[in-house]
């Protein structure tokens, strides 16, 4: 077995690939340097050097058996009760947040369980956080495990769709309306200003006619005195 091959084949981990790569480097050069260049090293070092390689692969051969239930089934190797049923009560219940703590504690224990996403996913999208509902369904359409539910993925996926766009369109029709209250809160600012101006015309004009009325007696006194 290769070491480091085990993490990123099952499950796709890159913290495995430098082990892979100097475990190639390696055998690589004890090769080249015991059959083609032998003259690179004296053949009693390259010897002593192909055995402590060969027991450091072993140990970590032994390791990564070891370590193989817990890449294969985390659940079933760590011991933790599966939450998924509880998690999905939950959720027929409406309780988004209680669905999602069990989701994430399931997901903790393995993180390539395509049915946690999926419910995690659908979590997301009825507590209206789309973005974070795309990039689940995302990691799940990324795993292998989750080719099996590619249907109900789809499913959610074109709920997730609907939803972003009804939200979308409830906001361009806001803001469509914002616009057109604006003109018509200005036609009637204009309408206003219209009708405080004519009105202080009519004031200015009746003042002036009652001006003229209380200048008329007098005028009528001089002009007789005059006479």
């Amino acid at each position: 077995m290769w070491p480091g091959l085990p993490e990123i084949w099952f499950r796709g981990r890159m913290s495995g690939l430098p082990a892979a790569i100097c475990f190639a480097i390696a055998i690589n050069t004890l090769l080249v340097s015991r059959f083609i260049y032998p003259q690179w090293l004296e053949p009693l070092m390259v010897r002593s050097v192909c055995w402590a390689f060969v027991g450091i692969w072993v140990v970590l051969f032994v390791r990564a058996v070891r370590g193989l239930p817990m890449l294969l089934a985390p659940r079933h190797a760590s011991g933790e009760e599966d939450r998924y049923d509880a998690a999905r009560t939950e959720f027929l219940k409406g309780r988004w947040f209680e669905a999602e703590a069990l989701l994430v504690h399931c997901l903790e224990v393995d993180p390539r369980d395509a049915l946690s996403l999926l419910l995690l996913a659908s979590v997301y999208r009825k507590t209206d956080r789309f973005a974070a509902a795309a990039q689940t369904l995302d990691a799940m359409a990324a795993l292998e495990t989750g080719d099996a539910w590619w249907l109900e993925r789809d499913i959610e996926e074109r709920r997730l769709k609907r939803m972003v766009d009804d939200l979308v369109a409830e906001e361009e029709d806001s803001e469509t309306e914002e616009e057109s209250e604006q003109p018509a809160e200005s036609e009637g600012n204009e309408e206003g200003d219209a009708a405080k101006a004519s009105s202080s015309a009519k004031e200015k004009r009746s003042n002036g006619m009652t001006a003229d009325v209380a200048e008329s007696p007098q005028l009528e006194t001089s002009a007789g005195e005059a006479s």
